[in-house]
């Protein structure tokens, strides 16, 4: 073989080892030839995680195998080319669910808190005569209040109760509010003190009770029993005021203004936020990271606060069907989904999630009343063939 010979066949092995070496490291960092449009992409890909683990699982109508198991609780698709990817999950005696998922280049889209709901007949665990959920606590304690406000306060005279919440610790100690003053009450000691002497509304956020009032806005530590002032945003005039909210942490405070434009305050950067007008309802979800909302139409909105490195934004806006109105919202104890009561009582379990389409079940008719218990994970309702149950 002659030197030019061999020094051709050297040059050819470089270039095919250069090449080779190049199609690895990317192949091994993600990138993937796109033929359709003849360019090097890098890749992303989706994860899943789902309530009840052992389901089957479908993108684009292809199996994928579901890697959830001992060692591994959810499934990771990797190796996907940017673009949108339909998926499909499914269980025997279950709602599916169904996504538009987008991928991303070197980006994995996340979906770690899916729940199938069950098909299966719930379980009658009482009749409706039964003394299930609770009773109306401004009744059953306005006579105690008022005996142990004259007694031990010195002040005469029966007052409505307005607004009466436990203690978030003691189920057994009320803050009690009046149409004048908001005071404290302890069923088991048999004692009643006075906060303040004018409020307007309050409500929790971990072992303080907050109120505002014509002076300004307080809070009160419901174990060291001290009160202090709180300083907020000039442009938020307290007279404009109808009703407030505190996320769990405390960091964000949600205010509901007379002419029901909804209002959040956050503590930490000083922003407000006016997430409109003809708001009816409104709950923080219990990480804190999100509120949800409804209009006096029925549309179903979430908003994502300002929270490390999650930027604030609709999660969803102005969702409205299938159901008509809304009468209550609560939070499933995972922030990923909503219980919801409609204006015709029919009771819908509601994801919350920014990519479509939304998944909605209708779990019951004809309601009279439901509760979520985080405690069993089960949510609860009653109608006329008494009270139901289902585990999630």
């Amino acid at each position: 073989m002659s030197v030019k010979t061999r020094r051709t066949l050297f040059i050819i092995l470089t270039i095919i080892f250069v090449v080779t070496s190049t199609v690895l490291v990317l192949y091994s960092r993600g990138a993937r030839f796109d033929f359709k449009n003849w360019d090097i992409v890098q890749t992303g890909g989706i994860y899943l995680k789902t309530e009840p683990s052992d389901t089957l699982i479908q993108m684009d109508s292809e199996p994928i195998e579901n890697k959830s198991g001992f060692l591994q609780s959810g499934t990771l698709i990797n190796n996907l080319k940017p673009g949108i990817y339909n998926v499909f999950i499914n269980k025997e005696n279950y709602h599916s669910w169904t996504k538009e998922v987008k991928v991303e280049s070197s980006t994995v889209s996340v979906f770690d808190g899916i729940i199938l709901f069950p098909r299966e007949k719930p379980e009658l665990v009482a009749s409706s005569s039964d003394d299930f959920f609770p009773k109306d606590d401004k009744t059953i304690y306005a006579s105690l209040f008022n005996q142990l406000k004259e007694r031990q306060l010195k002040l005469p005279g029966e007052i409505a109760i307005v607004k009466i919440l436990p203690y978030p610790y003691n189920e057994r100690k009320f803050v009690v509010m009046t149409p004048s003053a908001l005071y404290t009450l302890d069923t088991e000691k048999r004692a009643v003190s006075q906060i303040s002497p004018r409020a307007k509304d309050f409500t929790f956020a971990g072992n303080e009770v907050f109120w505002f009032e014509d002076k300004g806005l307080f809070s009160f530590n419901l174990i060291l029993r001290n009160q202090s002032q709180i300083n907020f945003p000039q442009e938020l005039k307290i007279a404009e005021w109808n009703k407030i909210a505190f996320s769990p942490s405390g960091e964000i405070v949600a205010i509901l203004k007379k002419n029901s434009e909804l209002i959040i305050w956050n503590r930490s950067t000083s922003k407000v936020t006016s997430l409109g007008k003809g708001i009816t309802h409104f709950v923080f979800s219990p990480d804190s990271k999100k509120i949800a909302f409804a209009t006096e139409t029925g549309s179903l909105s979430v908003y994502g606060v300002k929270d490390g490195a999650q930027e604030e934004k609709y999660i969803l806006e102005s969702v409205s069907s299938p159901w008509t109105g809304v009468k209550g919202i609560s939070w499933h104890e995972d922030n990923n989904y909503l219980f919801l009561e409609d204006g015709e009582s029919k009771l819908y379990f509601v994801e919350v999630n920014d990519y479509p389409p939304v998944n909605v079940v209708e779990t019951a008719v004809q309601i009279r009343n439901f509760i979520y218990s985080k405690d069993d994970n089960s949510l609860y309702w009653e109608d006329s063939g008494g009270i139901w149950r289902v585990k999630l």
